[in-house]
C-alpha cells in the first residue's frame, strides 16, 4: 500500500493488518473475473478429491503434498550422504511443524 510519494508499506498476510486500519485497503478491492472464479472453484474440487493429509502453498497455489514433503524441503549439501527421513521427527525441527496453521503468519484456507 502506498503511504506517500516515497513510502510503500508491504504486507505478506492479512494478519499483519490492524483491524482498525483494514478500511484503508477497501479502495484496492476489485472484482474477480469469471475465469478466476472458475479457476478457484476448480482448484477447490481438486483439493477435495485429493485425500492428502498435508497441503502446501507452492507457486501461489494450494496443493496436496506427500507426507515426506518437509523432508524433501530440507537442504542437504551432500546428496550422497542424505540424512534419514526420521530427521523430521527430531525435536529441533518440531518448532517448524508443531501447530502449523494455527500460528500468526501461517497460511489459512477458508
Amino acid at each position: 500500500m502506498q503511504l506517500s510519494d516515497n513510502q510503500i508499506q508491504f504486507h505478506t498476510s492479512w494478519e499483519e493488518i490492524d483491524a482498525g486500519k483494514f478500511y484503508k485497503f477497501l479502495p484496492l478491492e476489485k472484482a474477480l473475473s469469471a475465469c478466476k472464479i472458475r479457476s478457484i472453484a476448480s482448484n477447490w474440487v481438486e483439493l477435495k478429491e485429493d485425500k492428502s493429509t498435508l497441503r502446501a502453498v507452492v507457486n501461489d497455489k494450494v496443493i496436496g503434498v506427500p507426507d515426506d514433503f518437509l523432508y524433501e524441503a530440507i537442504f542437504q549439501r551432500d546428496e550422497n550422504n542424505l540424512a534419514p527421513k526420521s530427521i523430521i521427527e527430531k525435536l529441533e525441527l518440531q518448532v517448524y511443524i508443531q501447530d502449523f496453521g494455527n500460528k500468526q503468519g501461517d497460511y489459512k484456507s477458508q
